[in-house]
């Protein structure tokens, strides 16, 4: 009698490609967080708060400087 052991980690299809995921940001105005919603970059969103994520989306963080300054 042999025993399989099973390494592969159970996860969904939707789990993000790295951890800690990458934190993004999202247009107040546009409503609460909630999963699906676009970041300003246009990726979906988890609807977990980040706020004190190490790494920020750099094409989040270009948009949200231009349109302060244009604002």
């Amino acid at each position: 009698m042999s025993t399989k052991t099973i390494t592969k980690p159970m996860t969904s299809d939707g789990a993000p490609p790295i951890w800690p995921p990458l934190a993004h940001i999202e247009r107040k105005s546009d409503g609460p967080l909630v999963e699906g919603k676009l970041a300003l970059c246009g990726a979906r969103l988890m609807g977990i708060h980040l706020n004190d994520a190490t790494k920020v989306c750099t094409k989040c963080v270009r948009i949200a400087k231009r349109e302060l300054n244009h604002g």
